[in-house]
């Protein structure tokens, strides 16, 4: 390769680079100040349909006695108590927001190494 067109690709994969690493500096630092949405890779809509017809399923029981009867109506009502607890201490909807800022930290770190390692070779290209 000519010296001219190394230097001009190296140039633009160093520029390329860093474009890539401040935008998502940028996207990031707006997602977490909350001026932009945080994409929607989990969602609850599903979550909440099966919590709220989970506990309208009854099952069948046969020759059971009183006692296990008994025990079991215990364990449902218990279980509700404790769901409904955790639902006042932490929504749903909180669990779901973290994890799409999880995923969102994850995939912005990724295109951050990228970033760097694509203006690395322009770098390697220019110091040539």
């Amino acid at each position: 390769m000519s010296i001219n067109f190394q230097r001009v690709v190296g140039w633009l994969l160093l520029l390329g680079g860093v474009v890539m690493i401040f935008y998502m500096v940028y996207v990031s630092y707006n997602i977490f100040m909350g001026k932009m949405a945080a994409p929607d890779i989990f969602s609850s809509a599903g979550l909440a349909k099966n919590i709220q017809t989970s506990g309208n399923i009854k099952t069948p029981v046969k020759n059971v006695s009183q006692q296990s009867q008994l025990e079991q109506v215990i364990q449902d009502q218990l279980g509700k108590v404790v769901g409904d607890a955790l639902k006042n201490v932490l929504p749903g909807e909180v669990i779901f927001k973290i994890l799409d800022l999880i995923s969102w930290s994850i995939f912005a770190s990724i295109i951050f190494f990228a970033g760097a390692q694509i203006a690395g070779l322009g770098i390697k290209l220019l110091n040539k």
